[in-house]
């Protein structure tokens, strides 16, 4: 049992660490993997870490800091995403799989030392110690790094980690259509199995199929780390899912109905976790039981003129939230919407989360999204307008639905049908992405 910074690290090593594709991994085989790895890179350095196999991530990702350095986690893998980080930041240089295939003979060279001093060495970093420098998805407008230290990390995972023990115990099998170099994934998916009993899948889960092959070669306590995106997807193709206990959400709101169907078809319980980049994971609801959301105990709110600041003691600084919570005379609150996301059409507020629920719960939708104009630099006078992905219903079909479903002021003024909308690797739309789709459709600035 090794403490670090007041929180207890205890994980066997002789557990299973990374099951899928490959042999099993136990605890100890990863560790001595992460120290042939921090032997080829120099120390003190800053990697652009672009690994998409979740075990050579997260092999890289702990090399790296076993050698003081600091792992850069863009928001994608496009070369020009990585390029612009090349372009911005201190030297650095750029890890992937191919360059861990390409060095795989040189990680059995020489005799690997006790995995236990690699444990040693991880919960022994400084915790100011710069871990990561994690870039926004980029939905809301450019992406921004965010600085991610050892102390706030490490420290997550005592926030996290209760309510998962809660409900799935010790020796639970972790699949995940999450990267994780998304902080979502980062949290949940590499820094808990690092200090608990938590296997993790070492394939790519992110299509429907993959992550049913995945679920299917995972052990007893089945786990689903995902987002409401990839859990439609998932139900739409009729994945089969036997033996999932947990579903954790997170990114986007999760529709009840959503979760109830898929609570209906695989037998499991729901997790959904509610948090920013800049903080972390602050705060969990189970949506099948209370629609009201806890704050995790190690979070602390302060509520002024409408405006919540979060702060906790292993986070840098309080930070400001753009989410509008209001809070019951309980302590749970409830989450009205970014402040840019709340519109107000003659008189009526809504959220567009909300308003984009009901859009996607409509059958023959096979994608969407409801936004407003003036946000791309079209004329503010007019009403929200839709790009739609449909399958067997058209534009006045979906009309017609819409209009059961929401205030008549919220229906689209304009629905445009579209081949397909991309989205990023944890089912966001990218502000990039949406800006283009309205300067073609709606006659919009590029550079709105």
């Amino acid at each position: 049992m090794v403490e670090s910074g007041g929180h207890v690290y205890s994980r066997p090593l002789e557990s299973l660490f990374a099951f899928g594709d490959h042999p099993d991994i136990s605890f100890a085989e990863f560790l001595a993997t992460v120290d042939r790895l921090s032997g080829l890179i120099p120390e003190g350095r800053r990697v652009i870490n672009v690994c998409t196999g979740r075990t050579d991530f997260l092999a890289v990702y702990f090399a790296v800091l076993v050698q003081g350095g600091t792992n850069l986690l863009p928001s994608n893998n496009r070369q020009t995403t990585i390029d612009s980080i090349l372009a911005d930041d201190e030297p650095c240089f750029v890890i992937d799989n191919e360059w861990v295939r390409s060095n795989w003979g040189r990680l059995y060279d020489g005799e690997s030392i006790d995995p236990q001093q690699i444990v040693d060495r991880l919960v022994a970093l400084p915790s100011e110690h710069l871990a990561s420098v994690v870039f926004s998805s980029g939905t809301t407008g450019a992406s921004k790094p965010i600085n991610k230290t050892w102390r706030s990390l490490f420290g997550a995972v005592s926030v996290n980690y209760p309510c998962l023990h809660q409900l799935v115990g010790e020796g639970a099998s972790m699949v995940s259509t999450v990267p994780p170099w998304h902080m979502y994934g980062l949290e949940w998916t590499v820094f808990i199995p690092l200090m608990h009993d938590i296997s993790v899948c070492s394939s790519v889960a992110f299509f429907p199929k993959d992550a049913e092959l995945c679920l299917q070669r995972a052990r007893s306590s089945r786990v689903l780390v995902t987002t409401p995106t990839h859990l439609r997807s998932m139900l739409d193709a009729d994945i089969q899912a036997a033996g999932l206990k947990l579903v954790i959400s997170a990114t986007s709101s999760l529709d009840v109905d959503l979760a109830e169907k898929a609570a209906t078809m695989w037998g499991c319980d729901f997790l959904e976790i509610y948090g920013c980049s800049e903080l972390g994971s602050v705060a969990c609801r189970r949506p099948l039981k209370n629609m009201g959301w806890e704050l995790f105990p190690e979070f602390q709110a302060s509520v002024s003129e409408g405006r919540t600041v979060l702060s906790a003691s292993h986070c840098p600084e309080p930070i400001e939230l753009s989410d509008v919570l209001v809070f019951d005379n309980e302590g749970t609150f409830a989450i009205k919407g970014r402040d840019m996301e709340l519109v107000k059409i003659a008189g009526k507020r809504g959220s567009l989360a909300s308003i984009n629920n009901c859009l996607l719960s409509v059958k023959g939708v096979v994608d969407g999204m409801i936004f407003e104009p003036a946000t791309y630099g079209v004329s503010e006078r007019q009403r929200l307008a839709a790009f739609v992905v449909l399958d067997g219903i058209d534009v006045s079909q979906l009309r017609k639905q819409l209009q059961r479903l929401l205030d008549p002021v919220f229906v689209p003024r304009q629905i445009h049908v579209v081949e397909s909308l991309s989205r990023g690797p944890t089912g966001k739309i990218e502000a990039a992405e949406a800006r283009k789709l309205a300067v073609k459709y709606l006659g919009g600035r590029i550079d709105a």
